[in-house]
């Protein structure tokens, strides 16, 4: 069962990424969303670019020009990314080589059970099993209430989970502080939001000079 999750970061602080969203998402979401290291999509070509009677050629020049300026390739950036499933953390390295992050994030193949990490303030988001297999509903409970677990030992965290399953509060072990309705194809989700507290700037500050100075 794709059930560990997986971990990413962004804006200088440490992200996870959960189970079977790795290898579709991460690269995607690390680019977008991390450091803002567009240039691979600079490089990159789309279909919709021959839709010349919807989409104006110039219209292609300027977002390509606008991702150039929204690069900071000076940002510090934690990112690690686990799965239980071995064949998803070998999915998730080619997709970060294709994109030209590779050197960027370790890979490991982890339980979610093992979730941990040292940095106070961080954000997990994961999609775990939903149980729309019959063979995986009996596991339901002991995998949310170990994601629950693990997500009470990050201290300071925030954690965003997509799933089905009705249950997940109860088992997690907390009402979520947000939750929208959303669809994964045909099957109805919920966006559960974990909201953690947000780190002081003075805090923040300080914290990204220390690791300024453990990188030198």
């Amino acid at each position: 069962m794709e059930y560990g999750l997986d971990i990413t970061g962004g804006d200088g602080k440490t992200i996870h990424l959960g189970s079977d969203m790795l290898s579709q998402v991460l690269t995607a979401f690390y680019e977008d969303i991390g450091r803002r290291s567009v240039a691979s999509y600079t490089r990159r070509q789309f279909t919709a670019e021959q839709w010349k009677n919807l989409i104006p050629k110039q219209l292609w020049y300027d977002t390509v020009e606008e991702a150039q300026d929204l690069m900071d390739a000076d940002i510090q950036v934690d990112i690690q990314g686990y799965d239980i499933d071995a064949e998803v953390v070998k999915a998730a390295r080619e997709n970060a080589k294709r994109a030209g992050v590779d050197h960027l994030i370790h890979f490991q193949q982890r339980a979610v059970a093992d979730l941990h990490h040292p940095k106070k303030y961080g954000f997990v988001i994961t999609n775990p099993p939903y149980g729309e297999r019959l063979e995986e509903k009996e596991d339901l409970p002991e995998l949310y209430t170990q994601i629950g677990q693990a997500y009470a030992g990050l201290d300071s965290w925030s954690l965003y989970m997509i799933t089905s399953y009705e249950d997940a509060e109860r088992y997690i072990g907390r009402k979520a502080d947000k939750n929208r309705k959303i669809y994964n194809g045909m099957i109805k989700t919920y966006f559960y939001q974990f909201m953690g507290p947000k780190p002081s700037k003075r805090r923040e500050a300080a914290e990204k000079t220390i690791e300024r100075k453990e990188q030198q």
